[in-house]
């Protein structure tokens, strides 16, 4: 970790756990930052950079809190180098989560004394109503900035502190307003619950009206929030980011309330994810005796209606695929038992009408994809040579990602 030493404006590199205390910046950036080429060896202009102003304050301020070190993501990290930027960017949750205390500068909130609201009001009241609107609430990476810190300390676009409202902002009660905005609950803000407690699709849903500079990012700045470590691909496009964030997620999480794409994740998907093994899906089955008459004469397959209205010659009518049953073995999902088939292939669309699943519940299954039938088919024999024909076949399928 490169941070700056408040007294020299010098980089020092500190490697592995053995990092003194340091203050760390957050903030929104603008076209003047200063990048760490430039704070190597500072010329006049680049001091006269807001972005070198904006250091020289975080620094100072570190020193009236005692701190030697302080560390600012514009300066920071040679983003040159690919792979110092991806380093970066997985350890960055972990590196607010460490510091003392984090600096928030608020460059949209005026000084307490120059903040006009409404015309006439002035003051705290209007500095609270300015911070509530500020654009900082509005960006992606200041949402892990919001949550990993312990102590955070907001300042106004003059570094004056930010002087909240009496009657709205009591000694501890910034964090409600902060929940209030957010919509992050004080127990996470105040660092009482775990994030590992809570759903993914409630942690993604943080960042649902937020926004990236960088498509890539709306998926990158997520990653300390869910715990997951991948490498950097600027260029990939935001679905492929979000979906490799996803797919790292599930490897060690049966969680599955995810999230089709950045744009939606304040809806969590709960009716059909992918799994390690195929598509956990809820359907809705024929009748248990149509179901037995079409298993008991070939090709043995059931059909199954899916939550879609499709038009035929006939009009609407639901979507019906077939499926062949995976015989003698049952999949356990997220700790649910199902059942497992396997697709099986039709030239065209089927579709029945409402009366064919009327009074049929849905159930949750398990689709096999087709690379994966010889796998459960290998592995239940294998069972039935060392357990017997007679005891049921379990497959465990981890969820994967939302398909």
């Amino acid at each position: 970790m490169r941070l700056i030493n408040t007294s020299t404006f010098r980089f020092e590199q500190f490697l592995g756990t053995k990092k003194p205390p340091y203050a760390i910046l957050s903030h929104t950036w603008d076209s003047q930052e200063v990048t760490y080429d430039e704070m190597l060896n500072p010329s006049q202009e680049t001091r006269r950079k807001t972005g070198f102003q904006k250091i020289e304050s975080c620094c100072g301020i570190a020193k009236e809190y005692g701190l030697s070190y302080a560390w600012v993501d514009t300066c920071c990290i040679d983003k040159r180098s690919s792979a110092e930027l991806s380093e970066a960017i997985n350890s960055m949750y972990r590196w607010y989560r460490d510091a003392e205390v984090c600096f928030v500068y608020i460059v949209d909130v005026d000084p307490v004394d120059s903040v006009p609201i409404d015309g006439d009001i002035y003051g705290s009241a209007g500095q609270t109503r300015a911070f509530k609107k500020s654009r900082w609430f509005s960006r992606g990476w200041t949402l892990q900035e919001l949550i990993a810190p312990h102590q955070r300390v907001f300042f106004s676009n003059d570094w004056s502190l930010i002087h909240f409202s009496i009657d709205t902002i009591e000694e501890d009660s910034l964090d409600e307003l902060l929940a209030s905005i957010t919509s992050v609950s004080l127990d996470v803000l105040r660092h009482r619950q775990p994030l590992s407690k809570l759903c993914v699709a409630e942690r993604m849903s943080w960042a649902s009206q937020r926004e990236t500079t960088r498509e890539e990012d709306m998926a990158y700045c997520l990653m300390g929030i869910l715990n997951v470590n991948m490498p950097i691909l600027y260029g990939e496009g935001a679905q492929k980011a979000f979906r490799r964030l996803q797919e790292e997620f599930m490897k060690n999480s049966f969680d599955y309330s995810l999230s089709p794409g950045p744009l939606d994740m304040q809806k969590a998907v709960y009716w059909r994810i992918m799994t390690n093994l195929g598509l956990f899906i809820r359907l809705n089955f024929n009748h248990k005796r149509q179901q037995e008459r079409y298993l008991a004469t070939p090709p043995h397959f059931t059909r199954a209606a899916l939550q879609l209205d499709v038009e035929t010659e006939f009009g609407w009518g639901i979507l019906v695929v077939r499926l062949r049953p995976v015989m003698g073995a049952y999949c356990v999902v997220n700790g649910r038992r199902c059942r497992a088939f396997r697709r099986v292939g039709c030239s065209t669309f089927e579709a029945a009408n409402n009366d064919t699943f009327i009074d049929t519940p849905y159930e949750d299954v398990l689709v096999l994809e087709d690379e994966h039938l010889e796998l459960a088919q290998t592995a239940q024999e294998h069972h039935d040579a060392r357990w017997g024909s007679e005891t049921r076949f379990r497959l465990r399928a981890p969820l994967y990602s939302e398909h």
